[in-house]
């Protein structure tokens, strides 16, 4: 990257001192609940693994990730978008459930890419095209909704997310940069966030979600200004279960209102479990549901969440026949 317009770099140590000072005057931890019950989820989507025209292929010796899907989305119409970065191809899903149709993602010439390509995240943008972060050549890839490559832009360390801007154009997160990477709608590189904890997903005003584990035992949530700005505490959060240790505390999506989705996973002697976690507007526990576990796949698969545009939670479940994908209602409705 050439064109450097801002740059705004924050000192670990120094959050550190301010949000101890501001904890020793203001408790803002969420008070940890009695026990939850697991949240009942609806299959929306079910995709078999197989050899099928409209199945998910078994994974060869050499093939990129895990072998299941890396990123999944909806869109507005019901249809489900899952990204199977093994066959570089995208498998559309019908508002009933059942896959309807197969992309395989070209390069210009009808080309299949390259086998060590890595699709690693997507979105879709105002034109219906695909926007696909490619992890191993560090950029992001523009497909028609045929799925032949129209264009391509940045250059990136270690990318692992790429999101929408409500104000236009995306957000790609570094984190072998430490930098969140802005983009106008046709690709053009607008600069950067620095920030070794930033997400890529930021509200309506443009902030984005930062958010930092102290000691296994809290999360602590900031929102952090593009420009300017020092980053404000949002919230702090204890784990749900007492004695409990936290694994992570992952960003979901920003609603509307302003609110945010956090989703975290917590080991205690039971085992583990995770937690989907509203927090409003002005950084309080609007309400929570309790999920089975997530992490066996944290290390490896970049979209385990996503908001849908009726206001669901989407996430997946796996298992040796088929890929499921599963909504959740909104905490706190």
């Amino acid at each position: 990257l050439v064109s450097m317009p801002f740059v705004h770099s924050v000192s670990s140590l120094l959050l550190l001192i301010v949000t101890l000072s501001v904890l020793s005057v203001v408790n803002v931890w969420a008070e940890s609940p009695s026990s939850i019950p697991i949240a009942k989820s609806k299959v929306v989507a079910k995709i078999a693994f197989g050899e099928g025209e409209l199945e998910i292929p078994r994974p060869g010796p050499e093939s990129v990730g895990e072998g299941i899907p890396t990123a999944f989305l909806a869109t507005a119409d019901g249809r489900k978008h899952v990204l199977i970065p093994h066959e570089r191809s995208i498998i559309i899903v019908s508002s009933q459930g059942q896959a309807e149709r197969k992309i395989y993602l070209t390069q210009q010439g009808g080309k299949l890419l390259r086998k060590d390509t890595f699709l690693y995240d997507m979105v879709i943008d105002e034109q219906g095209n695909y926007v696909v972060l490619e992890k191993v050549g560090g950029t992001v890839m523009r497909f028609d909704p045929k799925g032949n490559v129209t264009s391509a832009f940045g250059a990136f360390v270690a990318a692992d997310a790429i999101e929408k801007l409500s104000s236009g154009g995306f957000a790609v997160r570094d984190p072998g940069c430490s930098a969140v990477n802005l983009f106008d709608d046709g690709g053009r590189f607008l600069g950067y966030v620095k920030d070794d904890n930033l997400s890529a997903l930021s509200n309506t005003k443009g902030a984005f979600a930062r958010v930092v584990l102290l000691f296994n035992k809290r999360a602590l949530v900031w929102l952090r200004p593009q420009k300017g700005a020092f980053p404000r505490l949002f919230a702090g959060l204890e784990t749900r279960e007492k004695g409990a240790k936290l694994y992570e505390a992952t960003p979901v999506g920003f609603l509307a209102d302003g609110d945010l989705l956090l989703m975290t996973t917590e080991q205690s002697t039971k085992g583990y479990c995770s937690y989907l976690i509203r927090l409003s507007a002005g950084g309080k526990v609007k309400g929570q549901i309790r999920l089975p576990a997530t992490m066996e796949f944290a290390s490896s698969i970049p979209r385990f969440w996503r908001l849908t545009p009726d206001n669901k939670v989407l996430g997946f479940r796996t298992d040796e026949k088929a890929f499921r994908l599963v909504a959740y209602d909104l905490p706190g409705q």
